[in-house]
């Protein structure tokens, strides 16, 4: 991928507390009319128009270069790095955050 982060983003990205884990779908919240879904982490929601879905979010991507992170290993990558809800590659991460880290040891 080779993606390199701006100075703003990297050092944001670099104040998280990044954790290697395997994906895994999350509830989410679907819309019923339509196709729309959003993750769902205890918001109130109105049951009128949408379903809550146990394994509704099927998948991520990486902020840096948009792999897909999924729990098939077919169609993407099945683990990565997650920080506050978001994911970052593995290739992502090494390249920039690990990286980054390393450098100001």
């Amino acid at each position: 991928m080779d993606q390199q982060l701006n100075p703003r983003d990297l050092k944001y990205f670099r104040s998280l507390k990044w954790t290697l884990q395997t994906w895994k779908p999350t509830p989410a919240l679907i819309e019923k009319k339509g196709a729309n879904a959003r993750p769902y982490i205890g918001q109130g929601y109105d049951p009128v128009f949408f379903d809550l879905v146990e394994d509704g979010w099927r998948h991520d991507h990486c902020e840096v270069c948009f792999v897909k992170l999924c729990d098939n290993p077919e169609t993407c990558q099945t683990e990565g790095y997650t920080a506050d809800r978001q994911w970052l590659c593995r290739e992502c991460y090494e390249q920039n955050v690990a990286v980054s880290s390393r450098l100001r040891s």
